[in-house]
């Protein structure tokens, strides 16, 4: 009955493009998603603390950047990493960056709230990966 639910991604990024070309292959996947654009961690933030006790709202998913302005991909997981333990659902972080850094990549993967690093630009390849670890 749970494979009826559609997987909720939250992508989290100033640059419109990549929010429009990954919501693209999201909704080409055949897997039903539902899809919040955010352009800034502090609107994602916000969001997440106003319907943390409904898991219906809240995503399976964060794709987040890193460099945004506002609150950056870093200020969002200080933010949110307090409030996990305290939200209805478990959500699943990805760092997303056109960064090639290796200080960005070993801080995301030593962060404990997220699941995977991925580099720009990504494609239904990666998304398609993130998919198959859920088994809604």
């Amino acid at each position: 009955k749970r494979g009826i639910n559609p997987m909720k991604f939250a992508i989290v990024d100033d640059d419109k493009v990549f929010r429009m070309t990954t919501e693209f292959f999201l909704k080409k996947s055949p897997r039903k998603t539902e899809i919040l654009l955010f352009e800034n961690g502090q609107v994602a933030f916000d969001f997440i603390r106003e319907h943390q006790n409904n898991s219906s709202f809240l995503p399976d998913v964060i794709l987040l950047d890193i460099n945004m302005p506002i609150v950056d991909g870093w200020e969002f997981l200080e933010l949110y990493s307090p409030l996990q333990s305290d939200l209805s659902k478990n959500i699943s972080i990805y760092i997303v960056t056109s960064s090639l850094d290796d200080a960005d990549r070993n801080s995301a993967e030593n962060h404990k709230v997220v699941n995977g690093f991925l580099v720009k630009p990504i494609g239904s390849k990666e998304l398609e990966h993130i998919m198959s670890a859920f088994s809604l």
